[in-house]
This record gives structure tokens, sequence and C-alpha cells, in this order.
């Protein structure tokens, strides 16, 4: 069988190799990549990346929604006086795919007032530090935030299976550690 998406990309490599994309570059990478995929057969691939419109649409309001009000609360916790809580926590995440990991981690870091330190890929768990976790109440914020953003990451890109795990109320395996400490005094 031949897998026309790596006979596609081999294509393109061809063309790139030979500098320039010319009818002819691009129909002799097409006969090599078409002669690779049969002489030296590779099994299929699945990822495990689906992509739901709707999903994606919902991920990419709520991250931008998610992306500016963090910014006016990091802005706000800076300006302010007085020394800034943070706290490590540890966050077990509920999906256990390679690539949800992935993109919930590249999510989650992209908002500001968390980071994440440590990933721990054989129990999917973030270690993340965060900005103005001074008590429980916002401990307990910041674990929803991400456990809501994995929620979407899964509607936006799962396979049908890793969706139905999250047909119920969220945090089945919402168990968290935090380590509490001061980010010091400011000038």
């Amino acid at each position: 069988m031949v897998q026309l998406p790596l006979v596609a990309w081999l294509a393109i490599m061809w063309s790139l190799l030979w500098g320039t994309f010319t009818p002819g570059n691009l129909i002799s990478g097409l006969v090599v990549g078409l002669v690779l995929t049969l002489a030296f057969p590779l099994p299929p691939l699945d990822i495990g990346l689906r992509f739901h419109p709707a999903g994606i649409v919902r991920l990419v309001a709520r991250f931008s929604k998610d992306l500016v009000l963090a910014t006016l609360r990091v802005s706000g916790q800076i300006l302010s006086p007085g020394p800034l809580p943070c706290a490590i926590l540890e966050l077990p995440l509920r999906s256990r795919s390679d690539l949800m990991l992935t993109v919930t981690t590249l999510v989650v870091q992209s908002v500001p007032g968390s980071t994440v330190v440590e990933i721990r890929r054989e129990t999917s768990t973030l270690y993340l530090h965060v900005l103005g976790a001074g008590d429980e109440a916002a401990m307990e914020a910041a674990q929803r935030e991400v456990l809501e953003q994995e929620e979407r990451v899964v509607r936006a890109f799962g396979t049908a299976e890793q969706i139905a795990r999250f047909g119920g109320a969220g945090g089945e395996r919402g168990g968290r550690r935090a380590h509490r400490g001061s980010g010091g005094a400011r000038a």
C-alpha cells in the first residue's frame, strides 16, 4: 500500500535537494518517492491526532481569553507591593497520550503565571511553578485551569476514545501536591 502523504513529503524533499521547484523536479520526486515507498514499505504511523473543528475553536477562543486575563493578573501581581507568593504543583493529567501531554504542556506554558518545570511522561504528570498561589484556593484554581485546558486540548485533537474519557465531570484523576514558597522581597 502506498502512503501518499509520505510520497508527497519525499517529492518536496527531492525538490529541495535540487534547489528549485520545477514541474520536472516535482514529477521526478514523486516517482522517486513512489519507488522508495514500494521498495521499502513502512508501517502506517498513527500518532492519534484528529481535528475537531468545534473543539479547536473552543480551545483557541478560551486560550486567547486566558492569555489576556493571565497577562493582566500577572502584571497586577508584579506591580503590587510585598512578596509574591508562589507554589510548585504536582499535577497528574488524565490523558495518557504523549501527543496530548505535549500539546497540553505547550498551551499551559504559553499562558503567563505558570511555568512547566518538569514533565513525567510515565505518569503524565506536570510540575508547575505557579505565581500568586499563596493559599489553597489559588492552588485549586490553578489545578482546575490546567485540567480544563487539558480537556479542551483532548476535545480539539484527541481520538474518540480519548474524548470519551472526559465525558464525565472532569477531574477523575485530580490528585495534587503543592510546595509553597515566596517570591521574596521586591525592590
